[in-house]
């Protein structure tokens, strides 16, 4: 723990990091049971986690780019609970999905996927907007505690959803409402598990904002820059490690669009781990580790 933060403001800090990936993570760990839900059509059960980054990918950098443009008297942390408040809601609704609407049409089951991975990634861009906004003016080492949060949030949500479907399965819930990646209470529970970590984040996050004085000061509106540098301008003084990162992104990103369809050869029938809802989870794990790690080495 860095020595110059509390630990109510580490905690704050670490919830948020935690918070503001695990949207993110929950929906590509979840494909599993998202293809089981799609199973009756090959084609949007083949693509559904390429078609999911793809929503998120043109979202988060379509909604970034215009907050970027929307500085001017910005409430930032107005903004920081907004997005809370709208993942919140995605993931209650996500829970109801496994419950209340399992016969609905697999097209209007697709889209609401689509929509809700959209609609989170706006909140996520809210939440990382007025964070990193607020807490980079209060120097490097609150950045970085929110930067392992993020890189905790990569393991967690494969974690949980593994033990909901254990746990599910070990109280004799699974033959009963059994679809295909893993039961509606297991997935339900998986759900609603996101949401309280949004919740729980947006309770210590008010509770700072109110206790700071130090931050009320800093979270006044913005005065309006004399000068505005284009992102463009930006971009051609930062080339090289504009492409650095654009690069790095663009190679590690792919996996998870390819792990969603890498079975294990071993199958079912030899261990419950390699059943497609667990083994698919537990490779994202394996790969989340690897960024936990890097993050870790930095700090």
């Amino acid at each position: 723990m860095c020595s110059n933060i509390s630990s109510f403001n580490y905690a704050t800090l670490f919830l948020i990091g935690i918070s503001s990936l695990w949207p993110w993570n929950c929906f590509i760990s979840a494909v599993a049971y998202f293809s089981s839900r799609l199973e009756s059509n090959i084609m949007m059960r083949e693509n559904i986690s390429s078609c999911l980054m793809a929503s998120s990918t043109i979202a988060s950098t379509v909604f970034n780019f215009l907050l970027s443009y929307k500085q001017d008297g910005a409430n930032y942390s107005r903004r920081a609970q907004l997005g809370q408040y709208i993942n919140i809601c995605v993931f209650c609704l996500l829970a109801l999905s496994c419950v209340m609407f399992t016969s609905v049409d697999i097209t209007i089951y697709f889209v609401f996927l689509l929509v809700s991975m959209v609609i989170s990634s706006i909140g996520t861009g809210l939440l990382q907007n007025g964070t990193f906004a607020i807490f980079n003016t209060f120097g490097e080492a609150y950045v970085q505690v929110i930067m392992v949060g993020q890189g905790v949030a990569g393991i967690l949500p494969p974690i949980t959803l593994i033990m909901s479907i254990l746990i599910v399965n070990s109280s004799g819930q699974a033959n009963i409402s059994t679809i295909g990646g893993g039961t509606t209470t297991s997935s339900m529970l998986y759900f609603l598990t996101a949401s309280a970590i949004c919740s729980a984040s947006l309770m210590f996050l008010v509770i700072f904002f109110k206790s700071s004085n130090k931050m009320l000061v800093r979270d006044e509106p913005v005065a309006k820059a004399k000068v505005h540098v284009p992102l463009l301008v930006l971009l051609k003084k930062l080339k090289v490690p504009g492409f650095a990162v654009f690069f790095t992104f663009m190679i590690s990103l792919v996996f998870p669009v390819f792990a969603a369809n890498i079975f294990s050869l071993n199958g079912k029938l030899t261990s419950r781990v390699f059943s497609s809802d667990i083994f698919i989870p537990f490779s994202f794990l394996v790969w989340n580790c690897g960024d936990l790690s890097g993050r870790m080495s930095c700090s």
